[in-house]
């Protein structure tokens, strides 16, 4: 064989390798290679945060405790980097000892693997279209007023916790 043809065709073979190995990963009751496999926020993982679901209710606490909202905009089942945020950053003792006298956190799912009740969907979905501009990848925790108005917006950082609220404080600081 030919050194032009060996070049030509190593690409197409990392591909094939990469591929097989992704499909081996894949049970089939669940489409998500297992490199992927990760709890949900529902699930306890966040137990350490009371992750809240509706935005409504945020507004109110966020409103009397002169607080912003933390709307994290997630892929509980499907984004790579929400799961790496929920586990680096928001289930950890260092975000839970930050966030009570900071934020509300509001968790906002869209999951592809399961569905939400109808009413928390459309809710979701509501956000989502709300917020669109400000939502460009998963996941996007976006900081806001009780008003609803955008403070501010983080993804995932690496670094873990003490990155990740290192910049969360600097929205705040801008904020009031």
């Amino acid at each position: 064989m030919s050194k032009t043809r060996f070049y030509w065709c190593l690409p197409i073979a990392l591909f094939a390798v990469v591929i097989s190995t992704l499909m081996v990963g894949c049970s089939a009751t669940n489409r998500l290679p297992a490199w992927m496999n990760f709890s949900t926020p529902a699930s306890e993982s966040l137990i350490d945060v009371p992750w809240g679901t509706s935005f409504a209710e945020a507004r109110v606490e966020a409103a009397e405790s002169e607080k912003l909202i933390l709307l994290w905009f997630t892929g509980s089942d499907w984004c790579k980097y929400c799961v790496m945020l929920e586990n680096e950053v928001f289930h950890t003792p260092e975000f839970t000892a930050w966030y009570g006298d900071k934020i509300v956190p509001v968790v906002l799912d869209f999951p592809r693997q399961s569905s939400l009740e109808p009413e928390l969907e459309r809710q979701n979905e509501m956000l989502k279209e709300r917020y669109s501009k400000n939502i460009t990848s998963y996941p996007t925790a976006l900081f806001v007023n009780s008003n609803g108005q955008v403070m501010g917006k983080l993804g995932y950082l690496p670094g873990g916790a003490e990155v990740w609220t290192r910049k969360a404080d600097e929205i705040l600081a801008l904020a009031f």
